[in-house]
This record gives structure tokens, sequence and C-alpha cells, in this order.
């Protein structure tokens, strides 16, 4: 499906990064428009420059080389000491492309290189003698090949220049088991003209390098062969594992400054090209389960008692390990076998962590209930979702990895003299799989527990997730709003067993992305209020999480000045009959004051918040609240 979707936006994204993005001419350096495929040229001092620097005359200034270029001298006073110049560093741009592969037999390559080159067409001055805007126009390099032959005694070198000696195509051939292990280099040979300066110099720059850079060896006699693997005692044990779990797959070639891609039949020549950007097709991976589907049922996890189809749905686990264990004893005694039987090892481990937790649901009540609500908090959402949508509800489930990350990890979230406490459980799947709802249901789960173990003393915040970019963040907390609304309704049903302090989730990105303080928050609803609608994004929330109805300006905000919530309107959301604010908050202030839940952040959110307002941070539990997670 969308093959051609996909294979167009592939297409447009190479243009974007690689070029031409346009068929006209650039009024831009190509060297800041296009990032990659680019062969530079050499620096007449040997030490390059930063292409990514404008003006180029100084490419990373005052980079220390180690520790003690800076230090001051010794043997004198600390007060007359006198630090060191730093030394500079450039950073040096590649100017070479390659590929190795191993061929046996009468060797005979044709080599063909591609590469385009811009030059600046605009040489004009304005009146007052300055230099009008560049206009750098594009020009492909004539078509060329390289021809080479040799044989398995044929150890050598061969340097040919092309295009009137700007480039040169390398080749190293190296006796290799009966073989030949071929390196071949596409490299840019043009100097930098060390005179120029200014505008010269960035024209000189650009017009010797090389854009669009392609090397591809087309082996015409000859027959390759899989690339020498490195010798397994020098990898590491887990480089052995994703050797072994990936023995079936083919490498004919490695890139050298780019990535290696071929293409190798039977019949016909076989052909080896370098990718400054590589693509491969992921292919899909299903989630269904091959048997004991009912226990991955939520509404049926979320009555009690606690299914006995656990057992079974565990024991399909252990089935499996057994037949990788079989696979393991057929390999030969060595590496392949030890890293095959860690493998199973710690297959093994996960079962016995998923056994143990069903053992700790069956006999303790508290987990159990927990587990439960957790169930029944995964079930709501979910229906809401749908019911907003339009969609009948269907029997919703969980997905079988998922449930076993939560069999897996539940006891050690709770039990903290559990061995397995200080091991990161990960999540390795596809976008779209099911990752966050697998995390969701353990923090639900660690929620509902706390507060079921330690009454009012269970509060506070229980799990901070941190992600890498803003936009993510946000979706992310619009994300799991849906599931704490989902348990806030829960515990506002039974207050008396989860406690008077709200379920509640926070986001915490700094003062860009969200208001650090009270009265920032203020000022942004009277502005809502006056008829700005951008200002409803400066406060990420703008429609009930719940309901997804869209708040009111006058009603929808709750801002006197030393508080802050948001408000639904709709008489038909659970939470539009309730005077309580939603429980989400946008406000670091707020944050600070009452902890939420579940908090979710940017990894650099505490740079993000450093500024006029000091950094932030979280002050400690007050004296006699339990335990909190921080």
């Amino acid at each position: 499906m969308y093959v051609k979707e996909r294979n167009d936006l592939v297409a447009w994204l190479r243009r974007q990064l690689m070029g031409p993005a346009c068929d006209g001419s650039l009024e831009i350096s190509p060297l800041d428009r296009y990032p990659t495929g680019v062969l530079h040229p050499i620096g007449s001092d040997r030490s390059g420059i930063d292409p990514a620097l404008a003006g180029a005359e100084e490419a990373e200034g005052n980079l220390l080389d180690d520790e003690d270029d800076a230090a001051p001298s010794d043997g004198a006073p600390e007060e007359q000491r006198v630090a060191q110049p730093a030394r500079r560093r450039r950073y040096v741009p590649p100017s070479a492309v390659g590929l190795s592969f191993f061929v046996r037999g009468n060797v005979r390559l044709s080599i063909v290189p591609s590469a385009t080159v811009y030059r600046d067409a605009n040489h004009e001055r304005d009146e007052q003698g300055r230099f009008l805007r560049p206009r750098y126009e594009r020009s492909e390099l004539p078509e060329c090949a390289v021809t080479w032959s040799g044989s398995a005694a044929s150890g050598c070198e061969t340097s040919d220049r092309i295009w009137e000696g700007r480039a040169s195509i390398d080749i190293r051939a190296r006796p290799h088991r009966g073989g030949l292990i071929l390196t071949v280099t596409l490299s840019n040979r043009s100097e930098l003209d060390a005179r120029a300066s200014g505008r010269d110099r960035t024209r000189d720059r650009v017009e010797k390098s090389l854009f669009e850079a392609r090397l591809e060896c087309v082996v015409e006699g000859g027959e390759v062969v899989d690339y020498p693997r490195v010798d397994p005692s020098l990898l590491t044990e887990e480089e052995q594992e994703l050797e072994l779990q990936y023995r079936q797959q083919r490498i004919y070639a490695i890139g050298h400054g780019a990535a290696a891609d071929w293409e190798v039949k039977r019949r016909g020549p076989a052909r080896i090209w370098s990718d400054f950007m590589p693509e491969a097709e992921v292919p899909l991976i299903t989630v269904d389960s091959c048997g004991e589907e009912g226990v991955l049922s939520l509404s049926r996890l979320a009555s009690a008692p606690l299914p006995d189809d656990l057992d079974r749905f565990v024991g399909g686990y252990a089935d499996w390990i057994g037949e990788q264990k079989r696979v393991a004893s057929a390999f030969p005694y060595g590496r392949e076998r030890d890293a095959a039987n860690r493998i199973c090892s710690r297959m093994s481990t996960a079962l016995e962590r998923m056994r143990k937790c069903i053992d700790l649901l069956r006999t303790d009540p508290l987990a159990q209930e927990a587990f439960r609500l957790a169930n029944c908090a995964m079930l709501d959402q979910m229906r809401q979702a749908d019911r907003i949508a339009g969609k009948e509800s269907g029997a919703y489930r969980w997905r079988a990895f998922q449930l076993a990350f939560l069999l897996a990890t539940m006891e050690s979230a709770i039990r903290e003299n559990d061995p397995f406490r200080d091991v990161l459980d990960l999540i390795w799947f596809p976008t779209g799989g099911g990752k966050t709802e697998a995390y969701l249901g353990l923090i639900a789960f660690l929620v509902v527990w706390r507060r079921l173990k330690y009454g009012e003393s269970g509060g506070g915040t229980v799990a901070f997730m941190r992600y890498t970019l803003r936009l993510l963040t946000r979706q992310q907390f619009e994300r799991a709003a849906r599931m704490v609304c989902a348990l806030e309704l829960i515990r506002r049903r039974s207050p008396e067993r989860l406690g008077a302090a709200p379920i509640d989730v926070g986001i915490w990105v700094g003062g860009e992305i969200s208001p650090n303080r009270f009265d920032q928050a203020r000022v942004l609803v009277e502005e809502i209020r006056s008829g700005r609608a951008e200002a409803r994004y400066q406060l990420l929330l703008d429609r009930c999480p719940w309901c997804e109805s869209a708040f009111d300006a006058v009603h929808g905000y709750h801002a006197p000045g030393d508080d802050f919530g948001f408000q639904c309107v709709n008489r038909e959301c659970a939470f539009g009959t309730d005077a309580r604010p939603l429980p989400c908050n946008v406000v670091d202030e707020a944050l600070y004051r009452r902890p939420p839940s579940l908090l979710i952040g940017t990894i650099d959110n505490s740079r993000a918040s450093r500024g006029r307002n000091g950094p932030a941070r979280f002050s400690a539990p007050p004296p006699g609240r339990g335990r909190r997670s921080w």
C-alpha cells in the first residue's frame, strides 16, 4: 500500500537534502542548502574548513584540544599564573567517499562516478560598489568511467584523475583468502585558494565542492562474495549476539564516508554503489497472538477475580522459549552457542519475572486491586476515545507484548528490595506499535497501588516521562491526559480508598513553551478572553482531554492570580458537571506547589526553565507525608 507515495516522499527528501531541490538557480550557498552528499575541497593548510559556518574564515575558534591547554602555568603562585592560549581546532569536512567489497576470480570493474557543481553567475555590483546577491547555477559534470582488472595475486594501488583533474578514482587491491578486497574511492582533489578572502573565498569554496556525489562499481568479471566478517573473538558479547540474530543477512560491501548498497544477482554483473541517504523497507510486525486471546481482554482483566488464563498466557511464552533453546543447542560448541544461550537465559529470566508477578497478584489483594483498576482506567479511556470519534465499542484488548511487559515489571515497580529494581526495562518496538499504552498501564497500576497501600501518603509524583522533542512531549501529554482523567474519575467514585488528592498530570517544558508563573498564565487567559486565539496554544491544552470540547473563553480557565486550572463546561461530560478543575496543569509554579501524579517533560527542560526565573526545581516532600517518587 502507498508504494508510489512512499517512493515520491523518499525522492523528495533526497532532493531536499542532496539536491537539486529546484530547477532554477540558488540565491544561497549550496553548502548551506544541502547538508549531505558533498565532497569538499582540500584546505591549502590541510586543516580544512567548517562548511556550517558563514564566512568560513574561522572554523571553530578557541576549542580546547585537552583540559590542560587552558590551565595556568605551573611553578608560579596562583594569582601570578597566566593561562595558556587555547589552541584552535578546525573541523575537516569530508573530501572523499569510498566502498570496499570482496571479489574472487578474474576481476574486471567499470567504475562510474557522478557529481554536480555550482558556479556563482552573478559578479555584478550595485551603485555603492557592493556585490549583488549571489546566484549559483547548477551543472552536471560529464559522464566518465574508469576500468580496472586484476586477479587474486595482483595487490596494488592505482589512481586516475577525472574531470580535468579536479577529482580522482583511487583503487586499492589487497589479496585475501583466495580473492581481493577492493577499496574504491572518489576524492575531491581541488585545493582552496589560501589568498582568497570574503566573498571570493566563499565562492571558491562552493565552486570547488562536488555535490550529489555518487560512486558506482559494476563488477563485469569475477564473483562478488560476502564481505569478511570481524573475528568473533574481537566482538563484545552484545555484538556477538547481534551477529547471531542477523546471521542470515548478506553483507557484500561496506561504505567509507557513506553507506553502501548493492544489487547482486546470480546472472549478470553485480552493482555496488555509495549512498549518502540509505533507505530500507521495514517489514510490518504483527501483534496478533496465537491462542489465549481471551486473557488479553481489558474487560476481563478489569473484573474480579483474577483470570486463570494468565498462567496459560505465560505458558505459551515458555513453550516458545523451549523451541529457541532447541535451536541454540543445534549450534556447534563455541561463541555462537554461548551467545544463543545468553539470549535464552534472558528469556528465561523474563519468564520467571512474569510467573512471580502472577503469584503476587494472587497473594496480594492490594496488587490485585491495583491491577484491576489500572485495566479499568485503560478500558474507560479507550471507550471514551471511540465514543468521541463516533465509533462503536469493540473488543478492547492488550497486545501480547503489552501484557507481558506489565507482568514482567509490576513487582519490581512496587517492591524496593526486588532484585530487578534497578533494571531498565525497555520496550523495543516500531512507532505506532503500542509502547506508550504499555507504559501508561504500568503507571496507572503504580498510581493506584501507592494510594491503596499508603493512603493519603501515597500521593505525589509517581512517574516522570521525558522526551527529546518538545512537540512530541506535547503530544504525549495530550495522550496521557485521557488516561489520567479516567483514573481521576475512578478516584472520585472511591475517595475513601484512593485518597482526597486528585490524580493529575503536568507538563514541564520550560518558559518558552508553557508559562512558568501564575501571573504569566493570567495574562494569557486575558488575551484569550480579549479575542487573541493564538494565546490558547501557549497554554498547550485548548480543549477538554476527556470529551474534547473546546474550552470556553470565559469559563474554561481558572486563573485568579495565585492558581491556575482548566475547566470543562460541557454538561454532558463527567468533568463538566463538576466544579473541580481538570486534572491537568501546564504552569510550572502549580507543579512545584502540587507535584502531579504523572510529570511529563523534555530532556532539556531544566535548561529551558532557566533564565530570569532561575533554575526550576521541585521542593522536597513535606515531613510525615510518606513515600514519594521524584
